[in-house]
C-alpha cells in the first residue's frame, strides 16, 4: 500500500513538473538544457515520503499538530526553510501579522455556588466548544433528559442554565438550535468521555453572535455529579464565557530559482500548516512535500529557466488563507502584474476525480 501511495504521488507531482517545464522551461538559457538540464530531474516516491515523515516526526513531537501558531508550525517554517537554503536558494522568511485573526477561545470560568461551591477546571471538568458573544452568567441548573424535545426546555426559566446530554440520538446542532431559541442563560453539555476542546482559532467571520448563551461543554464525570445534584436539589452556577483577538505574527517561507528574465514569475505555491486535529500529512504535507521535492530537484538541475520560478508556503491557511493573501496584499501592482501563473497544490495525496482547472 505504501508503494502504491508513493507511486500516485510521483505520479502527479510529475504532472505539476511538467506544466511547471511548460510555463517556465520552454525556452531555457544556457547550454545546460541538454543531458544535464530538466531530463535529469528524479522526482521519487521515497523522497517525497523523506518529506512527508518528517512533518509526521515534527507533529508528533508538537503535541499532534502542526496548526498555525503552534510550535509545530514554527519547526514546520525551519524544517522548509533548511533544506530550501541545503539547495542553494535564498530563503526569505516572510513575518506577516493578522489583524483581529485568529479569534482565541476564553478566557472563561465556571463555578457551581449552591448548594455546595466548586470551581470546575478548564480542560479537565468543561471546555467551551462555540464562540459565541463575551457571556457572564449566573442561573439555576435545570436538567432538560431530552434536549430534542423543544418542550423539554419549559421547565428552565428565563436566564437559567440547561444540563443536557450529548448522545448519538440527539445531535449537538439540533441541541443549540433549540436551546437559543429559548430564553435561556446558559447551555451545558455532557459529553461522554472528556469535556473537549475547541479549535484554538477560527475565522473571525465564522463566530455565531446569535449565541447570547453561554455554552461549554462537561466531562461525563463533572456532568453526572451534577446531573445528580441538580435532580434533587436548587443549584445555581457561574459561567463567563469570551473571546479575544489580537494581533499575531507567522511566518511564510519563500525561495526563488532566478529565470533569465525576472519580469515574469511562475509561482508553485502550498500552505504549511495543519489543523490543530492533527499533522496534517494531506492536508496539506503532501502538497509541501511536492512543491519542496520539486524545489530542490530543479536546483540540482543547474538550468536557468526562462521565467522566474517562486515557490511560497503559506501560513495560517487553514483560518481563512492568510499568509498567502498578506502575501498578495504586500505585493505593488508592478510585482503582482508579473506573476504570469500560479499552482497552488493542496491535499495531492487523495484524488478528487476531476481533471480541470479552476479558475
Amino acid at each position: 500500500m505504501r508503494t502504491t501511495h508513493a507511486a500516485v504521488a510521483v505520479r502527479r507531482v510529475m504532472a505539476v513538473v511538467g506544466v511547471v517545464l511548460l510555463m517556465a522551461w520552454l525556452t531555457t538559457a544556457g547550454a545546460g538544457a541538454g543531458a544535464g538540464g530538466t531530463s535529469a530531474l528524479t522526482i521519487t516516491g521515497p523522497g517525497l515520503l523523506e518529506h512527508l515523515e518528517a512533518l509526521q516526526t515534527i507533529g508528533d513531537a508538537n503535541g499532534g499538530n502542526r496548526a498555525f501558531d503552534e510550535p509545530g508550525y514554527d519547526t514546520s517554517v525551519d524544517y522548509v526553510a533548511g533544506r530550501l537554503e541545503s539547495a542553494g536558494y535564498t530563503v526569505t522568511r516572510q513575518t506577516i501579522v493578522g489583524a483581529n485573526e485568529p479569534v482565541l477561545f476564553g478566557p472563561s470560568s465556571f463555578a457551581r455556588i449552591l448548594p455546595t461551591p466548586r470551581a470546575y477546571v478548564e480542560g479537565v471538568d468543561y471546555d467551551q466548544p462555540e464562540p459565541g458573544s463575551p457571556v457572564d452568567v449566573s442561573g439555576t441548573v435545570v436538567v432538560v433528559p431530552d434536549a430534542c424535545d423543544p418542550d423539554g426546555y419549559a421547565g428552565v426559566p428565563a436566564g437559567g442554565v440547561a444540563l443536557v446530554q450529548i448522545s448519538d440520538a440527539c445531535d449537538v446542532g439540533v441541541q443549540l438550535v433549540f436551546a437559543t431559541l429559548m430564553p435561556l442563560g446558559g447551555l451545558l453539555m455532557i459529553s461522554e468521555g472528556g469535556p473537549g476542546a475547541p479549535p484554538e482559532h477560527i475565522d473571525p467571520g465564522d463566530i455565531p453572535f446569535e449565541y447570547q448563551m453561554a455554552t461549554l461543554t462537561m466531562s461525563a464525570d463533572a456532568g453526572a455529579e451534577l446531573w445528580a445534584l441538580a435532580e434533587s436539589d436548587t443549584v445555581t452556577v457561574s459561567i463567563t464565557t469570551g473571546w479575544t483577538s489580537g494581533e499575531v505574527e507567522t511566518t511564510n517561507v519563500l525561495a526563488e530559482l532566478p529565470g533569465a528574465s525576472s519580469d515574469e514569475v511562475v509561482m508553485v505555491g502550498a500552505h504549511l500548516d495543519s489543523v490543530p486535529a492533527g499533522p496534517g500529512i494531506n492536508d496539506n504535507g503532501s502538497g509541501v512535500a511536492a512543491v519542496l521535492e520539486l524545489a530542490e530537484e530543479l536546483a540540482a538541475t543547474g538550468v536557468t529557466p526562462r521565467r522566474t520560478i517562486r515557490f511560497g508556503f503559506w501560513a495560517a491557511e487553514e483560518i481563512g488563507l492568510v499568509g498567502s493573501t498578506r502575501y498578495v496584499e504586500g505585493l505593488s501592482p508592478d510585482e503582482q502584474d508579473r506573476i504570469v501563473a500560479y499552482l497552488n497544490l493542496d491535499m495531492i495525496g487523495s484524488p478528487n476525480w476531476i481533471r480541470a482547472v479552476y479558475d
